[in-house]
Order: C-alpha cells, then structure tokens, then sequence
C-alpha cells in the first residue's frame, strides 16, 4: 500500500553519492514515510534511471537482517558527511559507477537515520535455478531489510525463515 517510485527528471545512471542529500530531504517532507535505494545490480531495479522509492513508516522492517552501517545525526550535513565516509569505505566492483549497496533512509522526530546495507552479489544462486529450485527473488532494500518481495505467489509460500536468512547473508556481506 502507498508505494511511491520518485523518479530524476533527467534519464542518468542510478547512483546515490550525488542525491543522498535530496533523500534526504524527500525524508523530511514526507514525514510518514521511509525513502530507500537499490543501486544498480542491487535488487529489482533500474539502473539506467537515477529513482527512489517511498513507503509507509508502518510498513518499515523493524529489525534489519542484513549486516549493515547505521548512520544517526540532527543536520543533513553530519548525514552527508557520515553517509559519505560509509560510501568511500565501500568496494566497487570492476567497472561499476558506485558500491553496491542498499540504502534505507527516514526522519524521526530530532534525527535522520539511514541503513546502509553493502551487497555482494545482485541475485541469490536460487534466482537462476532450474525447475522446482527456482525462486525468483532480486533483494532489494526492503528484502535485505528483511521484508521478502517475490512476483510468483509459489516462491512465496515456500519460503521458510532459513530461505530468507541464506538468501540474505548470499547476497549481502
């Protein structure tokens, strides 16, 4: 319910560096709801044009399965500076425009907090697994935070909690 894509006007790469700010912002003024990234190769997403997504603070996992950065702070300054250390700790991968990464942002009452999760890997072994095997799940933020999203209603029902937490620590670091 009330899931928002909030789309760059110009078509560019997906890439947080240059637009954490303006998450964070989106943060602020739409303070019922969570702000999150999935970079480029890190979930069901499109990497050829610059987006965040929203949801519902309600609908936010309240324990983040993945290891992960926390990043607390009053000012969006000390936001950007700690995101921006965080960013530059991160390894990226041959060719790519950025670390892979996941990025989950929202605004309590007197501090911004963001969850970044690094990632290591854009699908789980299962994704490309044949026949009964097959689960089509592309973590995402919201996956790796722990909120499994899957297109087929019998990927779904088969999930067990350890499914969720081997698909997890596979794609994650």
């Amino acid at each position: 319910k009330r899931h928002f894509t909030i789309v760059s006007r110009q078509h560019q790469q997906q890439q947080i560096r240059p637009y954490y700010g303006d998450m964070l912002d989106f943060a602020e003024h739409l303070d019922r709801m969570f702000i999150f990234y999935n970079g480029p190769l890190c979930g069901a997403s499109a990497p050829d044009h610059m987006h965040f997504q929203a949801g519902p603070k309600e609908q936010l996992p309240t324990t983040c399965l993945s290891k992960h950065y926390e990043i607390r702070a009053a000012t969006k300054q000390e936001m950007v500076e700690r995101f921006n250390e965080v960013y530059d700790k991160l390894p990226v991968v041959g060719d790519e425009n950025e670390p892979r990464m996941n990025v989950l942002t929202w605004k309590d009452a007197d501090e911004f907090v963001s969850i970044v999760i690094p990632r290591t890997k854009h699908r789980p072994a299962c994704y490309e697994a044949k026949e009964d095997t097959q689960i089509l799940v592309s973590p995402g933020a919201l996956d790796m935070a722990g909120l499994m999203i899957v297109p087929r209603a019998e990927d779904f029902n088969r999930f067990t909690p350890e499914m969720v937490e081997n698909i997890i620590k596979e794609c994650g670091v």
